[in-house]
């Protein structure tokens, strides 16, 4: 099932939504997406001026159990999920701690950043605790672009490390400096503007379309590091009594190791 619904926030205010309960996780990351800043402001806590950006919110976890009718240590874990599947940000703050959403302008439709281009137009900054939906759009200075782009940049650099163990640290260099040039607007990246988008399955075909053997500095031959399906293969094939190395013929891997077309010893 692919494709998503809009959720109005006027929802929140719903008989079925306001009923008292018990949130589920789903519930919770919903009211997440509700109560996160709809656009750029700044608040007063405890006598300390703090700004709050567009799909941020610095309620504390207080609020948060009291909202959700959990303890804080579950608020706390729940949070701790969240943000190691990549979902939020979490930055403690001196008197609050600052949630941030990941990719926000994703779950925002074209439809709803017209409208809300136009709220920001027509209305001024407002200074109050509770998440606005409308505010003054303020004007984004080229080094904040810069630093928003270096931080989705180094969000995509950390899904490489679990490739680290496959592939050369050369070629993963390679492929994140191509995927992660910006467009001429410096808003996006590469990678960003691909309507698809499957990691492991990019990395190969990048890997098949590079060198598929580098020369070391001693001038022998340098094979890419054995994946556990080769070992799991080579296993099964001693096992059931094959022998790849007298095979009539053989077939390309797809990481650029010929394997034998293995056929069973007579």
């Amino acid at each position: 099932m692919s494709g998503w619904i809009k959720l109005h926030r006027q929802l929140n205010n719903h008989w079925l939504y306001t009923e008292k309960r018990k949130f589920s996780k789903l519930e919770a990351w919903i009211d997440i997406l509700f109560t996160v800043n709809f656009a750029d402001t700044k608040t007063v806590i405890k006598g300390k001026l703090i700004e709050v950006k567009r799909g941020e919110s610095i309620l504390s976890l207080d609020s948060w159990s009291k909202r959700w009718n959990w303890d804080k240590s579950a608020v706390r874990r729940f949070f701790d999920l969240l943000q190691s599947d990549g979902m939020i940000v979490l930055k403690s703050e001196t008197v609050t701690t600052r949630l941030t959403i990941c990719n926000y302008e994703s779950y925002q439709s074209e439809e709803t950043k017209s409208e809300t281009q136009m709220k920001r137009k027509r209305n001024a900054d407002e200074t109050h605790l509770t998440p606005i939906k409308e505010g003054k759009k303020n004007k984004e200075s080229k080094e904040g672009k810069e630093d928003k782009l270096n931080e989705r940049k180094l969000k995509f650099a950390e899904t490489l490390k679990d490739f680290s163990s496959i592939y050369p640290r050369e070629m993963l260099k390679e492929f994140y400096e191509y995927w992660t040039e910006p467009n001429q607007s410096g808003t996006k990246f590469r990678k960003e503007m691909q309507n698809t988008w499957d990691l492991e399955r990019r990395l190969k075909t990048w890997a098949n379309n590079n060198n598929k053997f580098k020369h070391n500095q001693n001038g022998t031959t340098t094979q890419p590091r054995r994946t556990l399906y080769d070992q799991v293969n080579d296993l099964t094939a001693r096992v059931l009594g094959i022998n790849p190395e007298q095979s009539t013929g053989t077939t390309s891997s797809g990481n650029g190791i010929e394997e034998a077309d293995w056929s069973l010893s007579e």
